[in-house]
Protein backbone atom coordinates (compact mmCIF):
# COMPACT_ATOMS: atom_id res chain seq x y z
CA UNK A 1 0.00 0.00 0.00
CA UNK A 2 1.21 3.46 -0.53
CA UNK A 3 0.36 6.66 0.29
CA UNK A 4 0.13 7.99 4.53
CA UNK A 5 0.05 5.27 6.82
CA UNK A 6 -3.38 4.28 8.11
CA UNK A 7 -4.06 6.52 11.68
CA UNK A 8 -7.30 4.88 12.51
CA UNK A 9 -8.45 1.10 13.60
CA UNK A 10 -11.60 -0.46 12.12
CA UNK A 11 -11.05 -3.73 13.85
CA UNK A 12 -14.51 -5.38 14.79
CA UNK A 13 -16.53 -2.73 12.14
CA UNK A 14 -18.07 -3.73 8.40
CA UNK A 15 -17.44 -2.10 5.38
CA UNK A 16 -19.37 -3.06 2.22
CA UNK A 17 -17.50 -1.88 -1.58
CA UNK A 18 -19.05 -2.03 -4.56
CA UNK A 19 -16.34 -2.48 -7.10
CA UNK A 20 -13.95 -3.59 -4.35
CA UNK A 21 -11.56 -5.90 -7.21
CA UNK A 22 -10.52 -2.82 -9.30
CA UNK A 23 -9.42 1.00 -9.59
CA UNK A 24 -10.24 2.77 -7.18
CA UNK A 25 -12.55 0.10 -5.57
CA UNK A 26 -9.47 -1.42 -5.33
CA UNK A 27 -7.38 0.79 -3.09
CA UNK A 28 -10.61 1.25 -0.72
CA UNK A 29 -10.87 -2.36 0.10
CA UNK A 30 -7.08 -2.49 0.45
CA UNK A 31 -7.26 0.26 3.30
CA UNK A 32 -10.05 -0.86 5.18
CA UNK A 33 -8.83 -4.47 5.44
CA UNK A 34 -5.27 -2.76 6.58
CA UNK A 35 -7.51 -0.98 8.79
CA UNK A 36 -8.87 -4.54 10.41
CA UNK A 37 -12.40 -4.01 9.07
CA UNK A 38 -14.46 -7.42 7.42
CA UNK A 39 -14.94 -6.21 4.21
CA UNK A 40 -17.64 -7.39 1.92
CA UNK A 41 -16.74 -6.84 -1.66
CA UNK A 42 -19.68 -6.81 -4.86
CA UNK A 43 -17.69 -7.14 -7.58
CA UNK A 44 -18.64 -8.18 -11.47
CA UNK A 45 -15.28 -10.47 -11.70
CA UNK A 46 -13.53 -12.60 -9.24
CA UNK A 47 -11.41 -10.81 -7.06
CA UNK A 48 -7.19 -10.39 -7.40
CA UNK A 49 -5.04 -12.65 -4.91
CA UNK A 50 -3.63 -9.58 -3.52
CA UNK A 51 -6.97 -8.85 -1.87
CA UNK A 52 -7.55 -12.47 -1.16
CA UNK A 53 -4.61 -12.86 0.60
CA UNK A 54 -4.74 -9.68 2.52
CA UNK A 55 -8.09 -10.80 3.71
CA UNK A 56 -7.41 -14.12 5.06
CA UNK A 57 -4.20 -12.60 7.01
Amino acid sequence: MSGKPISFDLTGRHAVVTGGNSGQGHGITEGLLHAGADVTIFARSPLPDDLQNLAAS
